[in-house]
């Protein structure tokens, strides 16, 4: 109906017209994608700091737990 519109200036400017409207419909499709993956980037990095979070945290507990055993094993404090 819309290229309907377009047949009397010519099959150029139809052609033309349909580019357009392809390259519209990319560009929007790119948009779209960008901000999808851009919050999935964000996400993951969120999960990924809260793993390393958690990793120190792990090793703080094992350094305080072996550090006990020493201080217990070393009760005359001569080293």
């Amino acid at each position: 109906e819309l290229l309907d519109s377009l047949e009397p200036v010519g099959k150029f400017y139809m052609c033309l017209f349909i580019l357009y409207i392809t390259l519209a419909l990319f560009v929007v499709c790119n948009i779209i994608t960008g901000i999808f993956v851009e919050s999935a980037m964000q996400a993951a990095k969120q999960d990924y700091d809260s793993l390393m979070h958690e990793a120190a945290l792990r090793k703080e507990e094992c350094i305080n737990e072996i550090t006990s055993v020493f201080k217990a094993l070393d009760a005359d404090g001569d080293g």
